[in-house]
């Protein structure tokens, strides 16, 4: 007979942090579905939610006292803890790192937390001393900085919905078996944590209206009442998977693919030790082992289609999680050996490369501390990064190609040639290039990074290139903040380019792109311009204090400037000659230090409902103009 023992502890009360909706049902839904589909008695389940009694409510105190508890059961052959409730990291060197938290933990200090908080590691430890052949610690919280799971506790809340996007992803290729009677000692002890989402990411609760409408695997969609996580994780353990790997196959992809659903990112993943480098894979293990710890009470397991499988590189031994430098000391090998959503996490430090990395599958990179300037790839060759994987995922590092030439060579930080790939939080710095080249079929997502300290431009669009760039900073490069030609549209909103030794934002030679809700200041150099036949579209932007001119239009460039903001700069607020054709609505143009709107050598353009105030040449200055039209302008002429 089977010993297996569930702890599930799920919170949505608290006292001193933010409320959670699902956590309490989540551990409620796991404990029913052990109940029915794996045969775990109630003598065989601790369930601590908020409406507990006595020593199950899920005070600090309680939840410690069961954790010690766990040593005193003997012979386990599986342990499950399950934690449903808020977590969030603390940084430092003195008790740094990750913590749960209880129904009274405070979070409004780093000491409060630690006093009050459940280091994770202290977690883990009392699980190991359990000694269970198999343990499995399920974890559905954050694994942010600042906030907990799903509801943002009072402070730094810039940091909330992070968005990211991971195709597939997966456990490791392992089974958590059950010992066959008279085998006992020959299967190392498995020890897997399984996170609902990855480091510097958020694990979320349904909205309000999104529980009928997004989630569409099951027919009774209006029944769902549980987390993001729990939600598939829940369906499979009904569906009655028989080990860990087929349920991580059939949940993680589901909760990748439902957060983005949701315009959201969480990213779940797991890490496994045992008694061997690399775990046993499932063939293997069911040669050895005819039944599983997780064998349903009737046993029907569920095929999964192709588009769910892990897709396997031909010849090559792969592994879902990696961790350089523990596993590999070579960043090249990792990749190599790391399996089609698989996760490869850095560890802190300064790691040099000399050639550059190929990422030409969906995989996923993660720094390990979530703080890019903790994790630095340093190239010294060309690019530190080659992506032309379709879904690829790049996330807290700062990638660096230091060549000690400091000149423009092209050599940019990381180039995209292909496929939408996902970058967040990192830094992009080049001494022999761009920080990042963007070409062809190359559409990346990227949010949240930082592009300085280039000898090129800080981002380079061109040759249709596209891309996404969200909340971004562009500063201090040689070049222009970021330049877009031959084609090249991007899609930028919400960044800022400033401090740059040439334009903030350069559109030339048939360029494109648009610009929303962007800042752009302190430039040398004007702080957009528009050249030779390029169109971009400028919405809701402030362009001002620059060295020169705001914004510069010439040699046929063209563009659309909507509800921008013009002030500040040193020249004037926008200059059009030589037959540039901008049209510019609804903008306002002021205390700049020569005239609000200059037309130069046959300029043209479109002027409608723009107001020109508090320039110290005059709103308009016409010396030579091309065709030129204003409509309800203050003032007009």
């Amino acid at each position: 007979m089977i010993k297996k023992l569930a702890l599930l502890i799920g919170i949505n009360y608290y006292t001193l942090i933010g409320k959670l909706k699902y956590a309490r049902q989540d551990a409620i839904g796991v404990s029913q579905a052990l109940r029915n589909n794996y045969g775990f008695t109630d003598d065989e389940i601790i369930l601590m939610t908020c409406d507990s009694n006595d020593s199950l409510r899920p005070s600090k105190t309680h939840i410690e006292l069961q954790l010690n508890q766990l040593c005193t059961y003997e012979n386990l052959d599986l342990l499950l803890i399950g934690f449903w409730g808020h977590g969030l990291w603390r940084h430092g060197f003195f008790q740094g790192g990750r913590y749960l938290c209880a129904m009274e933990t405070n979070a409004n200090s780093a000491n409060d937390l630690v006093r009050s908080g459940i280091a994770y590691n202290d977690v883990v430890t009392k699980a190991k001393q359990a000694c269970a052949h198999h343990t499995i610690l399920l974890l559905d919280c954050c694994q942010n900085s600042q906030e907990g799971r799903r509801v943002p506790v009072p402070f730094k809340k810039k940091e909330r919905n992070r968005m990211k996007r991971n195709a597939n992803s997966a456990a490791r290729d392992i089974t958590v078996a059950r010992r066959k009677q008279g085998y006992e000692d020959s299967l190392p002890p498995t020890f897997v944590i399984w996170n609902s989402c990855s480091p510097g990411e958020l694990a979320y609760e349904w909205e309000d209206d999104d529980q009928q409408n997004q989630y569409e695997w099951e027919e009774d969609a209006g029944q769902h009442k549980y987390g993001i996580f729990a939600t598939p994780l829940i369906e499979g353990l009904n569906r009655g998977f028989g080990n860990i790997h087929s349920l991580a196959e059939f949940t993680n992809p589901k909760v990748c693919q439902l957060s983005r659903r949701l315009v959201k990112l969480q990213t779940p993943y797991m890490e496994i030790t045992g008694g061997v480098n690399t775990p046993l894979p499932v063939e293997s293990q069911a040669e050895k082992i005819k039944e599983t710890v997780f064998t349903p009470v009737i046993p029907q397991p569920i095929p999964q289609p192709s588009a769910q499988s892990t897709p396997v590189r031909p010849d090559k031994k792969l592994e879902l999680a990696i961790h350089f430098p523990r596993d590999f000391t070579d960043l090249h090998l990792a990749i190599q050996r790391l399996a089609v959503g698989g996760t490869l996490t850095i560890g802190p430090g300064t790691h040099t490369i000399k050639e550059p990395l190929i990422i030409d599958e969906d995989i996923n990179i993660i720094g390990e501390t979530g703080n890019p300037t903790d994790v630095t790839i340093l190239g010294t060759g060309t690019d530190v990064m080659q992506v032309t994987a379709e879904n690829a995922r790049v996330q807290g590092l700062t990638l660096q190609l230091k060549t000690g030439k400091e000149k423009d060579d092209g050599n940019p930080a990381v180039s995209v040639s292909a496929g939408k790939s996902r970058m967040t939080k990192c830094h992009f710095i080049s001494d022999n290039g761009t920080g990042m080249v963007v070409r062809n079929s190359g559409a990346p997502i990227v949010q949240s990074c930082f592009f300085h300290g280039c000898q090129g431009s800080g981002i380079f669009v061109y040759k249709k290139g596209k891309g996404t760039f969200t909340k971004c900073e562009v500063y201090g490069n040689a070049n222009a903040g970021i330049a877009v030609k031959e084609e090249g549209d991007p899609t930028v909103h919400d960044c800022t380019f400033y401090d740059g030794k040439e334009n903030g934002i350069f559109v030339y030679k048939k360029g494109k792109g648009t610009f929303t809700n962007c800042e752009v200041y302190g430039n040398v150099l004007t702080g957009i311009a528009v050249q030779e036949e390029s169109n971009p579209t400028v919405n809701d932007c402030k362009i001002h204090d620059g060295k020169q001119s705001g914004i510069f239009v010439y040699e046929k460039g063209q563009g659309t400037f909507t509800n921008c903001e013009v002030y500040g700069n040193e020249n004037m607020g926008i200059v059009v000659s030589e037959e540039g054709d901008p049209k510019v609505t609804e903008c306002t143009i002021r205390d700049n230090k020569q005239a609000g709107i200059a037309i130069f050598e046959k300029g043209k353009g479109t002027y409608e409902r723009n107001t020109l105030s508090g320039n110290a040449k005059g709103a308009w200055y016409l010396e030579s103009p091309g065709a030129i039209r204003r409509t309800g302008n203050r003032p007009n002429e």
